[in-house]
């Protein structure tokens, strides 16, 4: 079984979905949608993306964006963190930072990652790049998830003093 699944998808609507192994990965391509969870909704427009955790039930509408779902299976990491099956994986525009320079960056990084992920899964590339990607996506998708809880229990905002700690 894949660890990581990914698949392009263009979406006028997906059925309430939940996942009880999966972290999922929704990543607007082009257009917009609107994608409900938990007596929420949020409107994703290109090159941005949101996590779905396990046992979350959402679904999305939209009028024909394109988005990639990746679903992570978390088991499968645990060589990288062994309770990652619970850690809740976080968003960052969930908060109000005062600085965005930090979200603007990680955001990028992690779209170059998804991105690369995509296209190694549908070339059937080389097993140890894909092993490798897989094992750096994961790995900072769980630092950003401990950024944000370290920034949520111990800071009022980010300043450039935490930002160069990490």
């Amino acid at each position: 079984m894949s660890r990581i699944t990914a698949q392009m998808i263009q979406v006028r609507s997906l059925k309430p979905v939940y996942h009880k192994e999966h972290l999922e990965i929704i990543l607007v391509l082009k257009g917009t949608i609107k994608l409900h969870k938990i007596e929420r909704v949020v409107e994703l427009h290109e090159g941005e993306f949101s996590f779905i955790n396990r046992n979350i039930v959402h679904y999305v509408e939209s009028d024909g964006a394109t988005i990639i779902s990746f679903k992570i299976n978390l088991a499968s990491f645990k060589h990288i963190f062994e309770r990652i099956e619970y850690v809740e994986f976080t968003n960052y525009n969930e908060f109000n930072f005062q600085d965005d320079s930090l979200k603007e960056k990680f955001d990028a990084i992690l779209l170059d990652l998804f991105i690369n992920e995509y296209r190694l899964l549908q070339a059937h590339k080389d097993t140890e790049e894909l092993v490798f990607i897989e094992d750096q996506l994961v790995q900072m998708l769980f630092s950003s998830c401990q950024l944000v809880n370290h920034i949520k229990e111990e800071e009022d905002y980010v300043n450039s003093d935490l930002v160069n700690r990490y």
